[in-house]
This record gives structure tokens, sequence and C-alpha cells, in this order.
């Protein structure tokens, strides 16, 4: 007799070679890169040797071979924002000629330069993002003061951003990772450097919920999830100091980070994004500007291993994965 078996919130549905064979690969479980479809990160922006770039790399998760030129954002930028639907990247705000609200959209699957894709509500740079696939949660950044402000812009439409409510206290350059419902914010400085996580939902525009600490206060770093955990990375706590912890924090619980081994080297200002199993850590300041990618586990604290260089040395960029 013939039985039904009803699915409810699947996204994807693999055959035993990990052929897609139902369902779409850009789904909110590729949203930052954890879905099992993610295969390079996307680096780009930031500061060089002397000035802001517009400057695209691709860094594969399966090799340390140099990472490849993919063409430019639409404007020489740092300090800015990104979070993937698994195809295409969403840069926002941050600081060009002047602090901006632009954001633009840069494909995997070509190098072309990147498209503007309208406005958030706030011009500001040091913002932090995350997304569901569908959307991206863009939150805090600095503007004439510290900023809690959040905004959700769509990737199907240039509108505006709208307006999604606040964090739970202003703040500029933390970092952020989504696990598809839900996005966590870690660290940040709202005057002095911070080692408060909070949680922020897609589905209300309800004030984000404190959701403990992270082992030590800092801002400046990077994050990417697994879909149930949030590796934090480097950063920094003030003079010269370049962390090179790595803290996890789960979605399910407020209780303290947990941490979980160390970068290559301590930097601040770089970037990150995952495949699910593994977190790529890039670029930033260790005294200099730096190139170094780094891979860090979720399975053990053993701690990152080099994983090769991007073409251009330098910090304050904004990454994302998914499928090249």
């Amino acid at each position: 007799m013939a039985k039904t078996i009803r699915l409810l919130n699947i996204d994807v549905i693999l055959n035993s070679a990990g052929e897609v064979i139902a369902g779409s690969e850009a789904s909110s479980n590729a949203a930052d890169g954890y879905g099992p479809s993610a295969t390079s990160v996307m680096f780009g922006g930031g500061y060089d040797s002397s000035n802001k770039t517009d400057t695209c790399d691709m860094k594969q998760f399966s090799s340390a071979a140099y990472s490849a030129d993919h063409g430019d954002l639409s404007q020489t930028i740092f300090l800015h924002a990104a979070a993937s639907d698994g195809t295409q990247v969403m840069f926002g705000g941050g600081l060009a000629a002047a602090v901006v609200s632009t954001c633009e959209m840069k494909q995997f699957s070509t190098d072309a330069i990147a498209v503007a894709h309208g406005d958030l509500t706030l011009a500001r740079h040091s913002p932090a993002a995350g997304s569901d696939g569908t959307q991206v949660m863009f939150a805090a950044g600095y503007a004439s003061g510290r900023k809690n402000t959040v905004d959700m812009k769509q990737f199907s439409t240039s509108a505006i951003a709208v307006d999604h409510g606040d964090l739970s206290i202003a703040k500029q350059a933390p970092a952020a990772g989504s696990d598809g419902t839900q996005v966590m914010f870690g660290g940040g400085s709202p005057s002095q450097y911070s080692n408060t996580s909070e949680l922020k939902q897609f589905s209300t525009d309800a004030i984000a919920v404190t959701h403990g600490d992270l082992s030590q206060g800092r801002d400046s770093l990077a994050a990417g999830s697994d879909g149930t955990q949030v590796m934090f990375g480097g950063g920094t706590n003030g003079g010269s100091n370049w962390l090179l912890t790595c803290d996890m924090k789960q979605f399910s619980t407020a209780a303290i980070a947990v941490t979980h081994g160390d970068l290559s080297q301590g930097r601040y200002s770089l970037a990150a994004g995952s495949d699910g199993t593994q977190v790529m850590f890039g670029a930033g300041y260790d005294g200099g500007k730096a190139n170094t990618c780094d891979m860090k586990q979720f399975s053990t604290r053993a701690n990152a291993v080099d994983h090769g260089d991007l073409t251009l040395a330098r910090e304050s960029l904004r990454a994302a994965s998914g499928t090249a």
C-alpha cells in the first residue's frame, strides 16, 4: 500500500552523491554559507596599504591555493557588512567617500562588477549582518554616534530597507551569524569593548534579547555559523592587543561562550565565512595589513591551520560564503 510522507521545513534534499534532487540550494541553510552547497568565500572591499579598495576575492574551502580575483564592488569601501543567500552576497553600509547607506549585490557565478541594490534606512559604518536566505538583517554601526538600529533588506528587490526594531544596546563593530530564523550579534563597542551577545529574530521587529556573553570583550572580530552555534574569532580589546582567541556560542542557550582554540595569528578587522563544518577567516590587521587565510573547524578546539592567502593584504573587508 502506498504511503504519503509529508516533510515540513525542508530546504533541500540530496541523493547519495550529494546532488540536489528537490528544493533550492539558495535556502535558509545556505544563507550564511553553512548549507551543503557552500564551496567558497567571497571577500570584498577593505583598506589596503594606502587606501580603501573595491577588490573582490574568491577563496575555495577545498584548497589552500591562492585566492582568485573575482571582479570589483561598485565603489571603493571598507567598514561595511555582508551576508549571502548562497548564490550572491549583499554588501551594505560602510565608509566610501563618506559614510554611506548604499547596498550592492555581487554574484558568486561571475566576476562582473557588483550592481547597486538600494539603501539601508540609515547611513553608517561598522554594522554587522546575517541572512535567512531571502533577506539580510543589518544591525548596529556608527554615524555621529553608535547605533542600535536594525534594518531588513530583501535579496529580491532594490527597494529601501525597512526598519526592523533595535538591538538592546547601541554599538559598533560587532560580528554576527545566523541560523536561518535569528541572528546572533556578539561583541562590539558600546563605549568600551563588549562581551555581550544578543539574538534578534527575523520574524518580528521586537527588540533583541541578551543571550549571554563571549569569553572576553572585543570588537572588530569576525564570525561564522553552522546553524546551531556561532564561532567568533579575532578582534581587539584596545591598544596593540590583536586577539587570536576563538569562542563558540550556542543559539540554544544563553550560557557563556566557551573558548575554542586560536587563529594562526592575532588580528582584528578580519572577515569570515562558513560551510557548516569550518570557518575561513581572512585578512585583517596584525600590526600591518594581512592577507592570511585560516581554516578553523567546528568539531575541534585544535588551532586554526593556514589556508593560503588573499590576492591583496587588507583590513576592514567583509565576506560571506556560497556556491561559486
